[in-house]
């Protein structure tokens, strides 16, 4: 199940969710409550259903609407996991203890945050993670922040590679204008060379076969 954009979940779509034990892939990245009447259970109900899925392997929690951060439950499956700064240390934990083929750990940051030492002592415990991604920048002024953060847990963590990574639009209006270019230049000589081509065929073709056909 992906959710993407903002999506927005009530307590009935939580309990939807968590009817599906089977399911293996969760990404709710950018997701929020819906909660009329003010009740806001959206962090405890998503616990609840997140308890119910024991097959799960990738899960995405990252960006979602809440204060409290979705507290994770033992998830003896799972393999890759992106989660937000709040309720961080309880969340490291329990995928320290309940999460023993984790392999890959996206972590999502603020400027000002740093790491404390039950943080560090809960990644240390786990023994089959391989990457960990901190993103931590929103623009170009952002990354140094991010990279400090990058650098302290690398001198934590020898064993582990850590990624920065951030979201840019310059970047991806560059990699798209790019694309655009290629394909034009791609288009213009295939053209180019079918003309070439195509020229001396047509002269040999039969009179009463119109040359332009082989256009």
């Amino acid at each position: 199940l992906w959710i993407t954009g903002r999506g927005y979940l009530s307590k009935a779509g939580w309990r939807r969710i968590g009817d599906h034990p089977k399911l293996e892939l969760l990404s709710l990245r950018n997701a929020e409550g819906w909660y009329p009447g003010g009740d806001d259970g959206f962090a405890r109900d998503g616990g609840h259903a997140l308890a119910r899925l024991p097959q799960l392997r990738h899960l995405e929690l990252r960006g979602m609407g809440t204060d409290q951060g979705i507290p994770l439950p033992p998830l003896p499956k799972l393999e890759a996991c992106g989660i937000g700064q709040f309720n961080l240390e309880e969340n490291l934990a329990t995928l320290a203890a309940g999460s023993p083929g984790l392999r890959t750990l996206a972590i999502e940051t603020g400027l000002d945050f740093t790491f404390t030492s039950a943080m560090v002592a809960s990644l240390r415990r786990m023994p089959r993670l391989q990457t960990l991604l901190i993103e931590a920048a929103r623009d170009r002024s952002d990354e140094p922040a991010m990279l400090r953060q990058v650098a302290e847990l690398q001198r934590a963590l020898p064993r582990v590679g850590l990624r920065p990574g951030s979201f840019s639009q310059e970047r991806v209006r560059a990699v798209r204008m790019a694309t655009l270019i290629i394909a034009g230049l791609g288009f213009m000589f295939w053209f180019q060379a079918g003309t070439l081509l195509a020229t001396p065929l047509a002269w040999m073709l039969p009179r009463r076969f119109p040359a332009h056909v082989s256009w």
